[in-house]
């Protein structure tokens, strides 16, 4: 156990390294919260986000993971997709 623990920081402060260098004068929160922004945007389950981020609690992870009326938006129109396609599924088993 306590080599997995070794291993995910070193892959930690491997990834941070390789973001402060692109984005130089950034500070960190900038960055984590910009990871937690792509990791939930892309698709990843909100539960290994939070593995993955590192935050203490789910209320510090909530605090980076911001959302806007445009994902509000896209969730809803997920919705109304997911909807549609579940209505496409529905066999009418109609009385002999």
């Amino acid at each position: 156990m306590r080599w997995c623990r070794r291993s995910r920081r070193r892959l930690c402060q491997r990834a941070v390294a390789m973001l402060e260098a692109k984005y130089s004068g950034r500070i960190f929160h900038d960055l984590r919260r910009s990871a937690v922004l792509e990791i939930i945007r892309s698709g990843i389950t909100q539960s290994v986000a939070l593995k993955i981020s590192g935050p203490k609690t789910a209320s510090m992870f909530r605090r980076y993971n911001v959302s806007d009326d445009t994902d509000l938006r896209e969730a809803m129109q997920r919705v109304q997709e997911y909807r549609e396609n579940a209505k496409q599924k529905i066999v009418s088993m109609g009385r002999e």
